[in-house]
């Protein structure tokens, strides 16, 4: 058992060692700079706060007693920073009040720096005491309640600015995120293990060390997740959401605005706008000479989707139009003419607008069967 205690402690140390090394590249990272310092900042305290357990492994909280309220903890803060990462990292910048998004965090940490620098006898006493049956229980709560609003937060965060890139961009694939989506749905489970670990603490049987050994591992993944998958987009050049083209007009203005849409796309599709690259809605915008937001409503009452949806639909149409006159080309080839960027995101939208891949409409359009093929679009 010794054994084991001394190996687990020794791993965690590791473990948290590599979360330092992890948070210290993504804060040097190129672009995005205070996305990047915030993730780091996160990262690192996940790390610090294994350093508890490496601790209590050791079993240095036994044989150093003045080690007892070490403050290692600033947990309420991991919400917040991952959310706040998410607004860096799509907006470009932070709300006016983040600042007071740190204010729990801070209290908790006043608190373990104001009870580590006790008396031992005093520290001790309030720590079986008082600590254990009250603050302990309310701080976890605080902790489990937060990191849930902020999480569901940071997904609304993130599941907008994916809105807003389809309703504002046609080349959009390169900003998909889903690396950002494992981000977060890494901090969920992980909280998800932890709301579990709390319930068997409280409902079931108080668990020391070893019981929590699933949240160990659980935060120790995270740590790792964030830092690899933050390193490795460091430095992205994301679009940043500085508004959102939202709100309802009128209904006279609606059908006025849809109406002129029709006009909008005809110009549009004889123009062959929808083939240049990077083609964006602002840009369309100014072709046409109407504003952003009164082209979006236009869009939104005048067609079946967002912008994304209406320029690949364009592009779509343009290499069924290929396929149909008998043209010998490669489908990537027609794909790229006709605008898409990547054989990717011609598979996607041609399977979204037509419901069949693309060799597969192809041979139903020449009434042949399709034929499989070793790396087939």
């Amino acid at each position: 058992m010794l054994d084991d205690v001394g190996t687990l402690s020794w791993i965690l140390t590791l473990l948290a060692f590599n979360g330092g090394v992890l948070a210290t590249l993504v804060a040097t990272g190129r672009g995005n700079r205070i996305a990047n310092r915030l993730l780091a900042i996160l990262v690192g305290l996940i790390s610090l706060r294994l350093m508890i357990y490496v601790i209590g492994f050791a079993g240095l909280y036994d044989n150093h007693p003045w080690l007892t309220f070490a403050p290692l903890d600033a947990s309420l803060a991991f919400g917040p920073l991952l959310w706040l990462y998410t607004c860096a990292l799509t907006r470009g910048r932070l709300p006016s009040n983040w600042k007071q998004h740190f204010m729990p965090a801070a209290l908790q940490l006043a608190y373990f720096v104001a009870a580590f620098a006790l008396p031992l006898d005093i520290k001790l006493h309030w720590y079986r005491g008082a600590h254990l049956d009250v603050v302990e229980p309310l701080g976890l709560a605080a902790l489990l309640l937060s990191s849930s609003a902020y999480l569901v937060a940071a997904w609304r965060r993130q599941c907008g600015y994916q809105r807003w890139l389809d309703e504002g961009f046609a080349d959009r694939d390169q900003w998909r995120l889903g690396w950002l989506t494992v981000i977060v749905a890494a901090f969920a489970v992980t909280l998800g293990v932890a709301v579990a670990a709390a319930m068997i603490d409280r409902l079931v049987a108080p668990l020391d060390y070893f019981g929590r050994t699933p949240v160990i591992v659980a935060s120790s993944l995270l740590a790792y997740a964030l830092g690899l998958l933050g390193w490795r987009h460091a430095a992205l050049n994301l679009p940043n959401q500085t508004a959102r083209l939202e709100g309802k007009a009128p209904r006279a203005k609606v059908t006025r605005a849809a109406t002129s849409f029709a006009i909008w796309a005809r110009r549009v599709e004889t123009q062959g706008w929808w083939r240049e690259e990077g083609i964006t809605l602002s840009g369309i915008a100014r072709q046409l000479g109407v504003s952003e937001r009164t082209l979006s409503r236009g869009l939104s009452e005048g067609s079946d989707g967002n912008f994304n949806s209406f320029i690949n639909g364009l592009r779509v149409s343009a290499v069924m139009r290929a396929i149909v006159s008998g043209t010998d080309q490669d489908l990537l080839t027609i794909a790229l003419e006709s605008g898409f960027n990547s054989k990717a995101s011609f598979n996607r939208a041609f399977l979204k607008h037509t419901g069949m891949t693309p060799s597969r409409w192809r041979a139903v359009a020449s009434q042949n069967p399709p034929i499989a093929t070793k790396g087939e679009i």
